[in-house]
C-alpha cells in the first residue's frame, strides 16, 4: 500500500541546516549575503552583456569544488544502484509524496525540491559516512514549502533558482513506461546527479532556464571543472546530451530591475489530472496539460487561459485570470500545481 510522506520523509536534513540565517527576501541581492557559512555573490539587479561574463563573475567561482562534485556524484550513483528506495520526479502514474512499491523497489515521487537540498549539501559538506543512502533519500524534502521551512533554500535566498541541464521530465517520460526497477534507478540518477544541476538567476528565470545557450555555457563550466566526471555523466544519460550545443561566446544575457517584480508569480505544474469535479477547474487543468510546460509565469498562465477562451476550451464571460486565481488554492491542495 502506498504511504503518504507529505512534505518530507525524515529528519536527517533538518539538523545541519536548522540554524541557517539569511536576509529577508526584500534584502536579497543588495550587496552580499552569507547563508550557512557559504558566501554567495549578490546577483546584480540588472544585467546586459555576454552570458559568458556573467557566469564567470557571479556563478563559476561559487560552484561546489571539484572534490565535492566528484565525491557526491560517486556516492549518489553507487547509492541509487544499491538502495531499495529511490526518489524520482513525480509523473502521471505516481503522486508526489506517496511512497509506492514497484517490483520490490520503493519509489518516492517529488517535485524539484530534492535538487535544492542536494545542492546545498554539496556546497557544505562531504557525503555522509554514517548514514545509509536509503535513509538519506527518505530525509529529502518533497515540496518547496518544506525547502523553505527547513532552511534548505541557500541558492534561492542568494537570488537563484535551480534547474536541470538534461531535462528530467523528458528523460522521465521517455523511460518510465516500463516501470522497471532498473529504469527507475536510471531516472533517479538523472534527477539527483550533481552534474545535472543548473543555477538560474531569478529574473525571468522560467525563460532563461529553458535557454539552450545558458545550459551550454553552464555545461562548459562543469566540463572544465571536472572533465572526467562530466564525460562519465554524459555517457550515463546517452543521447539526451546531444541536445546541448556548443556555447556561443557572443551570446547576450539580459534582464532589468523590473524583472524582479514580486508579483510575477511562477506556477509549477505537478500533475496533468485532477480529482476535482468543478468544470472550470477541470478545464484549467486540461489547458495546463495541453500546454506541456512544467513552469509558467503569471503572464503565461493568463495568455494560456485567454487563448482557451477564444478556442472555446475555457468558456467564461469573466476575466480568465480572476477565475484562475479564485481556484488556484484548491488546485494546489489537490496537488495539481504549486507557486
Amino acid at each position: 500500500m502506498p504511504h503518504n510522506l507529505g512534505g518530507h520523509a525524515g529528519t536527517l536534513f533538518d539538523g545541519p541546516f536548522r540554524e541557517t540565517k539569511g536576509p529577508k527576501v526584500n534584502d536579497v541581492n543588495r550587496e552580499h549575503c552569507s547563508v550557512c557559512k557559504m558566501p554567495i555573490p549578490a546577483v546584480p539587479r540588472s544585467w546586459s552583456g555576454p552570458m559568458q561574463t556573467f557566469i564567470s563573475r557571479f556563478i563559476e567561482p561559487h560552484l561546489p569544488s571539484p572534490e565535492r562534485l566528484t565525491a557526491w556524484s560517486k556516492w549518489i550513483v553507487e547509492g541509487v544502484e544499491s538502495t531499495d528506495v529511490v526518489i524520482v520526479r513525480r509523473h502521471g502514474g505516481l503522486s508526489r509524496g506517496i511512497l509506492c512499491d514497484i517490483q520490490g523497489l520503493r519509489v518516492l515521487p517529488s517535485d524539484l525540491s530534492p535538487v535544492w537540498a542536494v545542492q546545498q549539501a554539496i556546497l557544505h559538506s562531504d557525503p555522509p559516512t554514517d548514514t545509509a543512502f536509503g535513509k538519506w533519500v527518505l530525509s529529502l524534502p518533497l515540496e518547496h514549502n518544506a525547502v523553505r521551512k527547513r532552511k534548505l533554500d541557500l541558492l534561492n535566498v542568494a537570488g537563484f533558482h535551480t534547474a536541470h541541464l538534461i531535462d528530467v521530465a523528458a528523460h522521465r517520460n521517455a523511460m518510465l513506461t516500463a516501470k522497471r526497477p532498473d529504469v527507475l534507478r536510471s531516472v533517479s540518477v538523472v534527477e539527483l546527479h550533481p552534474m545535472n544541476v543548473l543555477w538560474v538567476p531569478k529574473p525571468r528565470w522560467s525563460y532563461w532556464g529553458a535557454s539552450v545557450q545558458l545550459k551550454a555555457h553552464f555545461a562548459g563550466v562543469l566540463k572544465r571543472r571536472v572533465p572526467d566526471l562530466w564525460d562519465n555523466f554524459i555517457r550515463s544519460v546517452g543521447g539526451a546530451a546531444a541536445l546541448l550545443p556548443k556555447p556561443d561566446p557572443d551570446f547576450q544575457y539580459f534582464y532589468t530591475d523590473d524583472d524582479w517584480g514580486t508579483n510575477n508569480a511562477v506556477y509549477h505544474v505537478l500533475r496533468s489530472s485532477t480529482v476535482l469535479q468543478t468544470p472550470q477547474i477541470r478545464q484549467i487543468v486540461a489547458l495546463l496539460a495541453k500546454c506541456g510546460s512544467e513552469h509558467l509565469t503569471e503572464a503565461e498562465v493568463r495568455r494560456l487561459l485567454e487563448n482557451g477562451k477564444v478556442s472555446g476550451e475555457f468558456p467564461t464571460t469573466q476575466d480568465a485570470m480572476k477565475v484562475f486565481l479564485y481556484y488556484r488554492r484548491r488546485m494546489k491542495l489537490d496537488g495539481v500545481l504549486t507557486y
